[in-house]
């Protein structure tokens, strides 16, 4: 890889790092449900950010007193590590795909300023579809206005 080719070079001053981003697959098919992080992984929108707590978990940490030698003299307090955590939605990825395509072009033929759908299973309260249009693409937001990111059906 490329990556591995700068490496080999060992210049001065370049420094390759890992950095872990997200990667949103639907698009605008899922984009106000979903949401999405901001540069920290910190959820601003959708479920990243109503679930943000589960998804992103809590280093653990202990707060201890010392003596001038470094010991241990006082335990004061702890606050438990938790590990971020899978969120399953109800959404049917397929009904999803439909339900937004279908509100796209109804927006569209009405030139209406925007629509939203949402799509229940009656009998369990399911939402197996929720779509806003117009949408926009989670992976690139560059100049995407803010009011475009707000999921209208919530």
């Amino acid at each position: 890889s490329k990556a591995n080719y700068i490496r080999r070079l060992k210049i001065k001053g370049i420094i390759l790092e890992t950095e872990h981003r997200r990667f949103y697959p639907r698009v605008e098919e899922a984009a106000h449900v979903v949401g999405y992080t901001d540069i920290d992984g910190n959820g601003i929108e959708g479920i990243e950010k109503s679930f943000n707590s589960l998804l992103v978990g809590k280093d653990g940490s202990r707060t201890v007193r010392k003596d001038k030698r470094g010991n241990i003299v006082e335990h004061i307090s702890d606050e438990k590590k938790y590990d971020a955590q899978d969120v399953t939605l109800s959404i049917d990825e397929k009904l999803q795909s439909m339900v937004y395509r279908e509100i796209k072009k109804a927006v569209s033929e009405n030139n209406a300023e925007s629509g939203t759908a949402v799509l229940v299973d009656v009998r369990t309260g399911e939402v197996l579809a929720m779509a806003t249009a117009p949408s926009y693409n989670p992976n690139n937001r560059v100049g995407v206005k803010l009011e475009l990111m707000r999921n209208r059906a919530i």
